[in-house]
């Protein structure tokens, strides 16, 4: 099992909401995915011309500890899906986004809906 990285759509968003992680990976200006699998060289994201790549489930965890924004992702028999849920301490505010396939309206994998997902998770953050 291999851990799916963001898109450069993704990481270009996270870093203008403020994601300051370290990451292995990191696409350059023109959206080319560059870096170590072995961790030596860790940068954070404020690394000038480069974006941090992290794995979705890394940005799905500050998503949820720092802005406390829930990404969940389910499925049933068309497909996959993910709601957000976000708190403010005393009150719960669920968006539900059924979003995918035209066809279908659903995403083909969880990986696909946790993308979408992260990425409509990232826009309720106001800066």
């Amino acid at each position: 099992m291999k851990e799916q990285l963001i898109t450069f759509d993704t990481a270009k968003l996270a870093k203008e909401k403020g994601f300051n992680g370290l990451s292995q990976m990191r696409y350059n200006e023109d959206g080319v995915l560059t870096g170590t699998k072995l961790g030596m060289h860790n940068k954070p994201n404020s690394y000038v011309g480069s974006f941090a790549s992290p794995t979705q489930s890394l940005l799905q965890k500050w998503l949820r500890d720092t802005h406390n924004i829930d990404v969940d992702i389910w499925c049933n028999a068309s497909g996959w899906a993910f709601n957000l849920n976000k708190t403010n301490g005393t009150t719960i505010y669920s968006y539900d986004y059924y979003f995918g396939n035209i066809d279908s309206g659903m995403f083909n994998s969880y990986e696909e809906a946790l993308e979408q997902g992260l990425q409509e998770a990232l826009k309720l953050i106001k800066i």
